[in-house]
This record gives C-alpha cells, structure tokens and sequence, in this order.
C-alpha cells in the first residue's frame, strides 16, 4: 500500500513538473541570425549581411533594408520612407503588404532592382521560395505602368536581368 502511495505521489509529482513546463513562456530572444539583405551596385543585386533577431527574421530583414546599405558603391532602390503595412508567410509564399510609395515610378530597371532586393531578401529564408506583392492590401496588375507584372507571386528567376553577379 505505501508502494502505491509513493507511485501515485511521484506520478502527480511529474505530471505537476510537465504541467509547470508547459506554462512557462517560451524564450522569444534566441540567438540571433545573419541573413543577407540585398541592395544595388552597378545595375546588380548585391548582398550585405545583417544580424536579425530570431522573433519575426523576415520582417527585421526588411527593416534593415529599408535603414539601406552599410557598404559604400551599395544603394537602395526601396524608398526610405516606405511603409511595410503587413508580411505573412505561408505555403512558401511570402505575402507582402506595402504603402504606395513602394510602387512609386522608378524606370523598368529601377523597379526591377527595387522589387528584387525585397524577393532576394526575402527567399533567402527557406521558407520564403516567392513575393506576392501587395499595395495596401490590394493586388496590382502593373508596378504604377512601369510595365513590370507583379499580378502572381514572383521568384529569384523573375530577376535574371538584375541577378548578383558570380
């Protein structure tokens, strides 16, 4: 009888403990990360890294990429001032909800290094593989007549014209 009394204690004992463990807070501060964040340079993508907080690392990239580039010879085609409204990922497809002002006229090449200094920055998580943009929370057909469709989500391979070099 005392066998089982010591049993059963020890059984709540331990289902106290994993009830305990259960109810402590996650660490949300865990180390942080480097992660490439892209800028321009002679018409090209080129990468910079960037230390991000391991809480919410897609959207901290795209905070560094808006604070623009630390390195001389890089520049930003994203506007400073640009708003990030909302940033969702799901199914590998990075859902990214911009101000106007992303979609501002920037000539064809402008936009493309624009829209992909966001599509590098972001697919370099591995579970980002596409950008669906959005400007304030719509679809657009065309970046403000530039003639650069951004209707579907868009890969690294929409880029090739404005690709890091080798």
């Amino acid at each position: 009888m005392a066998r089982q009394a010591n049993l059963a204690v020890g059984s709540v004992g331990a289902m106290l403990l994993s009830l305990a463990t259960l109810a402590t807070p996650l660490n949300v501060s865990a180390a942080p990360t480097e992660t490439p964040v892209y800028f321009s340079a002679g018409g090209h993508l080129v990468a910079e890294v960037r230390v991000v907080e391991s809480h919410a690392p897609a959207r901290q990239a795209l905070k560094a990429l808006t604070a623009g580039p630390a390195q001389a010879g890089h520049h930003s085609e994203v506007p400073p001032d640009v708003t990030v409204l909302n940033l969702a990922i799901k199914g590998g497809v990075a859902t990214a909800n911009f101000g106007p002002e992303l979609f501002s006229s920037a000539g064809t090449t402008g936009l493309q290094l624009r829209l992909g200094q966001i599509v590098y920055t972001l697919t370099a998580f591995p579970t980002v593989t596409r950008v669906q943009f959005l400007a304030n929370g719509q679809r657009l057909e065309v970046a403000n007549g530039d003639g650069f469709i951004i209707d579907h989500p868009l890969s690294r391979r929409d880029f090739k014209d404005v690709a890091p070099l080798a």
